[in-house]
């Protein structure tokens, strides 16, 4: 009998693949598509789609391989005033990693009456199990903006601005890494430093120009998303203890600038979150999340550092994670290696994992990685990525 969710997934796929086939078609047919509603907006497309297979102790809950696909749509048209105004739109789609999102079932932390109490940052929770991680799809965008001088406004389905401004440092890996994993075969990683308190859901966001390489952005997300393809909290069963969120306010402040004399390219960024909760149970409060992010880039080399701290949305208790990375080209190879470490008061758990790999482009479109992957909670796995890029 076929699974509903791999009949979605084939049927997203598909989907999909049609979508990239209209997107890059050639320039005579694409010209002749654009006579239309965009006949005046400048179109760009990407599409994603990496695949990633393991071999070792793996403690996940679904076999490899497992595949993970994105598609970017953005449409701007440029007004009489200057001001430029457009569309963005974003799927992503996961076909399950065993886990949903960074939640794991632990053998330790809170309990009321038998019923596991979850992270609201993180999603750990005490609780007999949760589902095998089946595949997963989202509208992980869908915005309408305005770019003014100084400001640019977004209106409708997106990221909170900490989560935005909070993008991973340059590995060898997307999907399988020590730190922000998507995909976590060996089941053992503690540490995420681009924790969010919602999936992407409808909200309100500004943003500034880079101002002598300084950016600043606010978001307020009225009613947060508990679960997407990245980010997931579990739904409150007679297991698990699970209160709802509201009204998300985000900042973010980022500053990026190469020296035209050294070459020397810094990165800095710190981000904050904050949510109402909806419980009146005393374990819990307001959760919320600080984060901060620093690199060096030069000469094909990039170091950096990150760093998250939440209460987990606990009023006793907090979450602490930290992430460091090296990548250096060499030929046409990238090779880079990580360490992370993640460490939860509440479930009386920590654990350091870490990476090395090297990915390389074959041709124009597709990507491949291999390496190492081990988590001290866990154990080790080989890891190897394939990619491709349109």
């Amino acid at each position: 009998m076929t699974n509903p969710c791999d009949a979605v997934w084939h049927s997203v796929v598909a989907l999909w693949s049609a979508a990239a086939l209209a997107s890059f078609q050639p320039a005579e047919a694409q010209s002749e598509t654009r006579a239309g509603v965009f006949a005046d907006y400048d179109i760009s497309s990407e599409l994603d789609i990496d695949l990633v297979l393991a071999g070792g102790d793996l403690q996940a809950r679904r076999d490899t391989p497992v595949v993970d696909a994105r598609y970017r749509f953005e449409a701007e048209r440029v007004l009489q005033s200057g001001q430029r105004w457009g569309v963005r739109a974003a799927l992503a789609a996961n076909s399950g990693d065993g886990r949903r999102g960074f939640s794991q079932t632990l053998s330790l932390g809170p309990q009321i009456n038998g019923q596991g109490l979850s992270g609201l940052a993180t999603g750990f929770v005490r609780a007999p199990g949760l589902d095998a991680g089946s595949g997963r799809v989202e509208l992980s965008g869908a915005e309408l903006y305005l770019k003014t001088r100084w400001l640019e406004w977004q209106l409708g389905w997106g990221q909170t601005a900490a989560s935005h401004a909070n993008d991973p440092p340059l590995t060898a890996f997307r999907l399988s890494r020590a730190d922000r994993s998507i995909v976590d075969l060996a089941g053992g990683g503690l540490a995420h430093t681009g924790l969010s308190l919602s999936a992407p859901a409808p909200r309100l966001a500004v943003e500034s120009r880079r101002i002598l390489g300084i950016s600043a952005s606010a978001s307020y997300t009225p009613d947060p998303q508990r679960c997407g393809v990245d980010i997931c909290r579990p739904a409150e069963t007679l297991d698990v203890i699970s209160p709802d969120l509201s009204d998300v306010l985000a900042i973010a402040v980022s500053f990026d600038r190469r020296s035209p004399a050294s070459g020397v390219r810094l990165q800095a960024r710190a981000a904050f979150e904050r949510a109402q909760l909806e419980s009146a149970l005393s374990q819990y409060d307001d959760p919320w999340i600080f984060s901060a992010h620093i690199a060096r880039e030069h000469a094909g080399t990039t170091l950096s550092v990150s760093h998250l701290r939440s209460n987990d949305g606990f009023s006793v208790g907090h979450y602490e994670a930290w992430a460091a990375t090296v990548s250096f080209e060499q030929g046409d190879w990238l090779y880079s290696a990580e360490i992370a470490h993640g460490d939860s008061e509440v479930f009386e758990i920590q654990g350091t994992s870490a990476s090395i790999g090297g990915s390389r482009w074959i041709g124009d479109n597709t990507l491949f990685s291999l390496g190492l992957m081990s988590h001290e909670v866990g154990g080790v796995a080989g890891l190897i990525e394939t990619g491709l890029r349109f």
